[in-house]
């Protein structure tokens, strides 16, 4: 499960949505802000980014989710069923990762990790 680096909530929009995590959130701010955050919806931190395309995975807004839920607004797209390209994938012994697209492109022509300095096998594994 994806979590903040810096202050530990979970990431997925279920779990930002359950009571008790919902309370920690700042609403007000949240109210504000897009449906899709480039940092973490309770600490602001700068989430992961994507390292082929320098994107942030971006999270769904929590506050905006639970509006849309109740009927009091209209998204174009429904979040909750993104295509695999823009699915956040990574490597469970180095940890790096990005968009599932953008590493599947990677690893048609590299055999390592694409961060500098990281000489991991990822595709091998």
């Amino acid at each position: 499960m994806s979590r903040c680096n810096f202050c530990s909530i979970p990431l997925p929009l279920a779990r930002l949505c359950n009571e008790a995590n919902f309370r920690l959130l700042n609403k007000e701010w949240l109210r504000g802000q897009k449906p899709v955050l480039s940092c973490c919806p309770k600490c602001r931190g700068k989430l992961p980014c994507c390292y082929v395309c320098l994107q942030g995975l971006g999270a769904i807004n929590p506050y905006q989710e639970m509006k849309r839920q109740a009927g009091n607004v209209h998204r174009d797209r429904d979040m909750s069923t993104l295509d695999y390209k823009e699915w956040f994938a990574w490597c469970q012994f180095c940890k790096h990762g990005g968009h599932a697209q953008h590493l599947t492109t990677w690893f048609e022509r590299h055999q390592t990790c694409g961060v500098t300095g990281c000489n991991c096998t990822c595709s091998a594994l």
